[in-house]
């Protein structure tokens, strides 16, 4: 569990769970954990992950969960916390204002820029629910990405257009995604 003054700084993030250093090539299984954080922790970076896997399934994780607030003493329930959405899906209020806002990029490492969006887009510059950045061999099993609004409105969805945001999943530098 991440917590405490070294976790509070979005400025200065630090890792809570770091595995392996990077360039490491190895064998390492983690299995039926929880990740989480407690209080105020906008600099935690919940897990970094720097190890390569030696042979085919040899480094991973298996029933491993990362859950940021909505427990029992996480000091982050409802009534601790503003409501936003907490599932992997674009916030229901962008693009407005439009990603990367209120945040600054470049206070955690590959941070996404958003430089390739266009000034009259209107679903380009919203959350990503996935980024995969300088990685090869990932596979990602029963994952759910959802962008059912803009700016609160469905009428992206129930236009017939279906046009509600341009990116979600995002890949840089990767391979056998």
């Amino acid at each position: 569990m991440a917590t405490g003054s070294r976790s509070v700084d979005a400025l200065k993030p630090r890792v809570a769970v770091r595995v392996g250093l990077p360039g490491q090539v190895g064998v390492i299984e983690v299995q039926n954990k929880m990740v989480t954080v407690k209080g105020a922790t906008a600099g935690a970076i919940m897990m970094e992950w720097n190890v390569h896997e030696s042979s085919q399934g040899s480094a991973g994780l298996w029933d491993t969960h990362f859950r940021v607030g909505g427990a029992a003493g996480t000091d982050l329930t409802a009534k601790d916390c503003p409501k936003l959405s907490g599932k992997t899906e674009t916030p229901y209020f962008q693009s407005s204002p439009q990603a990367p806002a209120p945040f600054k990029p470049g206070a955690f490492p590959n941070d996404p820029e958003f430089h390739n969006c266009t000034k009259t887009s209107k679903s380009y510059a919203m959350a990503w629910a996935l980024c995969i950045i300088d990685s090869s061999a990932v596979h990602i099993l029963s994952a759910g990405l959802y962008s059912f609004f803009n700016r609160y409105d469905q009428l992206c969805l129930n236009s017939g257009r279906h046009d509600c945001q341009d990116k979600i999943f995002y890949t840089e530098q990767s391979y056998d995604v």
